[in-house]
């Protein structure tokens, strides 16, 4: 038998499951999962989640404005400034469609691995202003943003419980533990461009400012590339400042890797988590407002007049009049203004045909050459070996392009490298806990165990831990 359910009145800033959990208190049902939601008319059990999928629902029954449930409800604004416009548009229609089961896989969140954490945080100071000026304490959007760990009103650290799917958890008063300079700073960026008006940041402007700031820092090379061996230990050093949060991990993984922050600027295109961006921000302007300023005070595009397309002879000249003027003696700069062709090309032309060029500063003896080929043969970088013989790393790829085979060699070097690193990690994981699961060696060993599904499934499915017995995978053994 069902009884009619009172909705309590929403606040503003309070998430979506804060007020599901306040109309269960106030139903009198005893069991959340089984009844209150069934009685509210959600038919998920997944009632914390970030977006949830029965906002429409909700709204219909409590005669609450969707649009607003939206708006000030949910973190729907924390990915608001680095979208298009028909991109937020879309995320607003996938909640109120409730067509929100792949969210996280359309807008980055998991080929960027910083998946919502499967907590929820809570401000002790808040919780004890809440309960004096409202008779009880809500979960803030706010605090539940990807990044945020203190809070950006009272500069105290976040109190986390874990997600518990059967139960309407509210907040209760904890420890007060202030939050470091740093991690207010990055909770208040954040937090300052969630209340923030509606923005929408071209991806072209939001690269061109904060490579303007990295100039300004003397992070951007001549050619107009960033300096990582500057940035990245800044970005690292700026983390470790940071509490022991498993977004942070990740952000500090990738710049392990070298993907993070280089693919922000050199794939700008590429959907990536608001977080990446966030951070980047706070290590080069501090503050959001700051960033805003510089953005503002970029100069109106101007609008690009075509150019016509000429064909250029150049491109029907054969690689044979370029070996004539070599053979010739003229200058590889006189060949590449005749033929159209670079002057990396017409090196490489050279060096097929076996053709004495003067390449001044990457002339090679013929001595070094043969160190140079045993090293490229066993998978050496190129780096590495440049930097060995005093040399530049191009003058090592053209004696690289002599021969063709060692590309492919060295491509599988780097595979059989990856993969034993791979093995090792996840073998190492597996002898250290003898008792885990598949789940866990996933969760610990995430870049090494979807490498190996991927290029070597056989292996990685025999040496994983066995799998638990169907029969016993609902009775919680």
């Amino acid at each position: 038998m069902s009884y009619p359910v009172y909705y309590p009145t929403p606040i503003k800033g309070e998430t979506v499951f804060s007020w599901v959990a306040r109309a269960h208190s106030y139903s009198g049902y005893p069991s959340f999962r089984n009844q209150s939601l069934k009685a509210l008319q959600i038919k998920t059990e997944l009632a914390s989640t970030e977006f949830p999928s029965y906002i429409a629902k909700l709204a219909q029954s409590s005669c609450v404005d969707e649009q607003w449930i939206v708006q000030f409800m949910t973190g729907i604004n924390y990915y608001r400034p680095f979208q298009t416009q028909a991109q937020y548009q879309q995320l607003q229609t996938d909640l109120l469609s409730g067509n929100t089961a792949y969210m996280h896989s359309r807008y980055g969140m998991v080929a960027n691995r910083l998946l919502t954490e499967p907590v929820l945080k809570s401000c002790p100071a808040c919780v004890t202003y809440d309960e004096a000026q409202h008779g009880f304490a809500y979960w803030h959007v706010i605090h539940q943003l990807a990044g945020v760990t203190c809070c950006p009103l009272h500069g105290l650290k976040l109190h986390s419980e874990k997600r518990i799917r059967s139960f309407a958890a509210q907040p209760e008063t904890s420890e007060i533990v202030d939050a470091s300079i740093s991690e207010f700073n990055l909770s208040t960026c954040i937090a300052m461009t969630f209340i923030d008006e509606p923005i929408f940041y071209a991806k072209s402007d939001l690269v061109r400012v904060l490579k303007n700031r990295l100039l300004e820092m003397g992070m951007v090379t001549a050619c107009g590339n960033t300096r990582k061996r500057l940035l990245v230990p800044l970005m690292i050093e700026e983390l470790g400042k940071l509490s022991n949060c498993a977004h942070f991990k990740r952000l500090a993984c990738g710049l392990r890797r070298g993907s993070y922050p280089a693919n922000l600027f050199y794939q700008p295109h590429n959907q990536y988590h608001p977080l990446k961006y966030y951070f980047l921000i706070h290590c080069l302007f501090g503050s959001w407002e700051r960033f805003k300023t510089a953005m503002e005070a970029q100069p109106a595009k101007e609008p690009k007049t075509p150019k016509e397309q000429v064909q250029s002879p150049s491109s029907l000249i054969d690689n044979s009049l370029i070996i004539k003027y070599l053979k010739d003696g003229g200058s590889m700069r006189k060949i590449a203004a005749q033929t159209g062709k670079s002057i990396a090309y017409i090196k490489k032309v050279a060096a097929n045909n076996q053709i004495a060029v003067d390449k001044r500063p990457s002339k090679i003896f013929s001595v070094d050459e043969r160190d140079i080929w045993r090293k490229l043969m066993v998978g050496i970088p190129t780096e590495v070996i440049a930097r060995e013989h005093g040399i530049s790393q191009g003058a090592v790829e053209l004696i690289l392009g002599k021969f063709s085979e060692l590309v492919t060699l060295r491509k599988a070097i780097r595979l059989n490298k990856k993969r034993q690193q791979c093995r090792q990690e996840i073998d190492a994981f597996c002898q250290c806990h003898p008792q885990c699961r598949q789940k866990e060696v996933r969760a610990n060993c995430g870049a090494s165990y979807i490498w190996l599904y991927k290029h070597d499934k056989c292996w990685l499915e025999q040496h994983l831990p066995s799998p638990i017995p169907r029969a016993l995978r609902y009775l919680g053994k």
